[in-house]
């Protein structure tokens, strides 16, 4: 039977649960929840308005965004 492992979660990961965009617990750290539809569409302005995100992690968001795109559309 294999050990569940901890998952570290970076900084990008942090702000974006404050943004709503990621929700995870911090206890339990066994389920991650993203908002596919609201991390696509919202827009880096609106991202900009909330704390600590700033042009490298809008950066960051993008790449992902992109990632995720090539992903699941067609």
């Amino acid at each position: 039977m294999r050990r569940k492992q901890n998952y570290h979660f970076t900084t990008v990961a942090h702000n974006l649960r404050s943004t709503g965009i990621v929700d995870f617990d911090l206890c339990q750290r066994d389920s991650i929840t993203i908002d596919v539809d609201k991390l696509v569409n919202m827009t880096d302005a609106e991202l900009l308005t909330y704390r600590n995100i700033g042009p490298v992690t809008i950066r960051r968001i993008n790449e992902a965004r992109e990632t995720l795109k090539k992903l699941l559309i067609l």
